[in-house]
């Protein structure tokens, strides 16, 4: 994963992130108005679309690297890690 498509990716779950802000908020001023049922919609959505930013972001930091022998290396305590997506192996 580059870094700018992290930052892209983050920069969209933080706009997210307050839009659902502003939602909650101007829902809780208009409370007495609103009806029960509308409330969990609106909160179900939020999370809805909070875990598919969370599973994009997953996707992105976890890519399909099969660790070839080539790019594995020892870091100076032994443990094994792949150069080509820096996880630990």
């Amino acid at each position: 994963m580059t870094v700018t498509k992290a930052i892209k990716l983050l920069d969209y779950f933080l706009s997210e992130k307050t839009r659902h802000h502003e939602e909650i908020y101007s829902l809780e001023r208009s409370f007495s108005q609103k009806d029960p049922f509308e409330i969990a919609q609106l909160i179900r959505k939020n999370l809805e679309s909070e875990l598919v930013i969370l599973k994009m972001l997953r996707i992105q930091i976890m890519h399909k690297c099969k660790h070839p022998k080539k790019y594995q290396d020892k870091m100076k305590n032994g443990t094994l890690y792949c150069m080509n997506c820096n996880m630990d192996l």
